[in-house]
């Protein structure tokens, strides 16, 4: 695997999704819960937000495809969302973080 991440960073957000489901499936609206709680996990890591991108979408790839039981046209309408959710909402996490977008920190929830 090329993608400039370790095994093990992507094996800790695929756990993170097993605990979070917890045996229940993975579903269209329960994606942004799990993309959300992926990208928590990923803040702590110290490494950039592009390789973060590919750790949650490889972790929820790996997931859908060996962890669920999903069938073929379920999985392939997830995966169509995850690359779009994940990468605009670690664009705005980022973007908040830097100060570009003002927001209330009380309205704030993760």
């Amino acid at each position: 695997m090329s993608l400039d991440v370790s095994e093990d960073q992507i094996n800790i957000v695929v756990n993170n999704i097993i605990n979070l489901l917890n045996g229940r499936k993975l579903t269209q609206s329960m994606l942004i819960r799990v993309i959300a709680n992926c990208m928590l996990i990923t803040s702590r890591m110290k490494i950039q937000n592009s390789t973060k991108k590919k750790i949650v979408i490889n972790a929820i790839e790996r997931y859908i495809k060996q962890k669920s039981d999903l069938n073929q046209d379920e999985i392939n309408l997830l995966m169509s969302s995850v690359d779009i959710l994940v990468s605009d909402a670690i664009d705005v996490i980022a973007d908040v973080s830097k100060g570009l977008i003002k927001i209330k920190q009380k309205c704030v929830c993760l």
